[in-house]
């Protein structure tokens, strides 16, 4: 009978103790997907808090540290990140998609070594991850080496053939390898892709307007500005363009766009003044330059767009000196 009372004894006790294990399961998995829905919502700081929370409790679960890792390297604690991501690696060491994200940070660390050896890491644990490919692409195009850099976007597209960004990625490279009628290329295939993706209209714009087709160029800035209407790199582009074309009134409309968007952005100031210049609008031209003058000088950004705006200032005001009899 003592026997038979041990026994029911036990069997109680170890089914309390599996009952608390799935109690523990339910709520860390309740309080994983709560932080996961604040890094979509971009609340990182209360992401973070979650995941403390998850850990204090579970201190050897590899997900959180992970996922803390991405809301942290989002709020620019690269140190803090990169020791998220070395923890979650000493818990599952062949997690290829946290040393993917570990060598991003890294990079921007300025760990350009650590970073590579992160990449490949990541690809040797998974051959078939196309961030990790895509990562390490945009990686070599920082080192210079647009090569490389096409031959992982490459491997993205083959990996990915309906990712648009894949081809658009491969454009940049080529257009760094002065490749540019490759770039128009692969910059069309993401466009039939996606008809919807403002970086491989911009991309091809630039690749079109380094293969002398400054028309072209501007069809493409133009879709740019129409899919994302605030993009001040759109219409810089553009106002390049239109100054080849000579399109004087187009600048203007251009930078006050620009002005509208981003009211500090001095560069604007100088083309607008240029082409007022050119309008013979030089009472308008001088205000212009005299303000980009200010806002580089604020900005404590004296290099040669400051001394433009210098130079421009100087020979409008001789212009306007009255001529001596």
């Amino acid at each position: 009978m003592k026997n038979t009372n041990f026994l029911i004894l036990t069997l109680l006790f170890c089914s309390f103790l599996l009952q608390g294990c799935f109690i523990q399961d339910y709520f860390t998995k309740q309080n994983l997907q709560k932080a996961d829905g604040k890094i979509k919502g971009r609340d990182f700081k209360g992401a973070i808090l979650e995941y403390d929370q998850i850990i204090k409790n579970n201190a050897n679960l590899p997900e959180p540290y992970f996922k803390r890792g991405i809301a942290r390297a989002n709020l620019k604690n690269l140190k803090g990140a990169i020791a998220d991501f070395d923890q979650a690696l000493a818990l599952n060491p062949k997690w290829a998609e946290v040393y993917v994200q570990r060598g991003i940070a890294k990079a921007s660390s300025n760990n350009p070594q650590g970073a590579s050896t992160d990449f490949d890491k990541a690809i040797e644990l998974n051959p078939k991850l196309a961030d990790a490919y895509n990562s390490r692409g945009f990686h070599r195009l920082a080192l210079n080496n647009p090569k490389g850099a096409l031959s992982d976007f490459a491997k993205v597209t083959e990996l990915k053939p309906d990712l648009a960004d894949g081809y658009s990625n491969a454009c940049l490279a080529e257009m760094n390898m002065q490749d540019f009628k490759g770039a128009i290329k692969d910059c069309s295939k993401a466009i039939q892709i996606n008809p919807k993706l403002p970086l491989a209209y911009s991309n091809r714009g630039v690749a079109k307007l380094n293969n002398k087709d400054p028309k072209g160029a501007l069809e493409d800035f133009s879709k740019v500005i129409e899919l994302d209407p605030k993009s001040v790199l759109a219409y810089k582009n553009r106002i390049t363009v239109r100054a080849i074309l000579k399109d004087l009134k187009g600048i203007v409309q251009d930078a006050d766009k620009i002005i509208q968007i981003k009211p500090d952005f001095a560069v604007a100031y100088n083309d607008r003044g240029f082409a007022k210049a050119y309008l013979k609008d030089f009472a308008g031209a001088k205000a212009d330059f005299e303000k980009a003058k200010n806002l580089f000088e604020t900005q404590k950004n004296k290099g040669p767009d400051y001394q433009l705006a210098l130079d421009n200032i100087q020979f409008l005001n001789t212009m306007q000196k009255p001529k001596t009899k």
